[in-house]
């Protein structure tokens, strides 16, 4: 028998194994449960989502385009997607 834990990480759910009934006690497990919970918790709360703006930057610094193409994309941001 194992103590688990499941989260929901990115829409899908997590299971996580934190170790065999018996060399870890149920209040172990349980404060090691709650620690992991609260990791997981931080660490999406300090991901960043790129803005649109910063993806068009990326795409067109990756990448050889005409000069039009790059106006018509940068317009279109800009203009018909704004916040």
């Amino acid at each position: 028998m194992s103590y688990i834990v499941k989260c929901r990480v990115g829409g899908k759910v997590k299971r996580i194994t934190l170790g065999r009934h018996g060399p870890l006690t149920a209040d172990e497990a349980r404060k090691k449960a709650q620690k992991m919970l609260m990791d997981i918790q931080s660490a999406k709360t300090t991901v960043s989502i790129p803005t649109l703006e910063q993806i068009l930057e990326e795409y067109l610094a990756s990448r050889k385009l005409r000069p039009n193409t790059i106006k018509n994309y940068t317009m279109s941001i800009r203009h018909c997607l704004k916040d």
